[in-house]
């Protein structure tokens, strides 16, 4: 999965100005924007998106892959005289209260049919599933 922001004041010359890239991942919002939230504050935007990431496992006897879920959090400070998208958090919900199936219906509010809540700060506690 890829994440760029892009430098638009020349709607024919579009210029990437910085990429974050997440291997072995992809997001619900590649097929429904609205797993997609956006909260703009005086030009300083907040993005939170579902991410469904898979790592392999593997020992002398077998070899697993697993799935974990979790919400990334990304900044733009469009305010600024060189905006990138940064990287604020993640935030990573108790799958061992209730087991996750998949993250195609994601949404930054709701996680599957589970609803999570958590501040805009790193670190910041996770409380659920409600």
């Amino acid at each position: 999965m890829k994440i760029s922001l892009f430098d638009v004041s020349d709607p024919s010359n579009p210029v990437a100005i910085n990429s974050i890239i997440k291997s072995s991942s992809y997001t619900p919002v590649e097929y429904d924007y609205r797993a997609l939230s956006v909260l703009n504050n005086n030009g300083r935007y907040r993005f939170a998106l579902p991410i469904e990431s898979c790592s392999r496992y593997t020992d002398e006897f077998e070899s697993l892959w697993t799935s974990f879920n979790s919400l990334m959090l990304l900044e733009v400070d469009t305010t600024s005289n060189n905006p990138q998208l940064i990287e604020r958090g993640v935030v990573l919900p108790d799958e061992t209260k209730q087991p996750y199936a998949n993250g195609w219906q994601d949404r930054s509010v709701i996680h599957g049919n589970q609803v999570w809540h958590s501040t805009w700060a790193e670190n910041a506690q996770v409380f659920g599933p409600f």
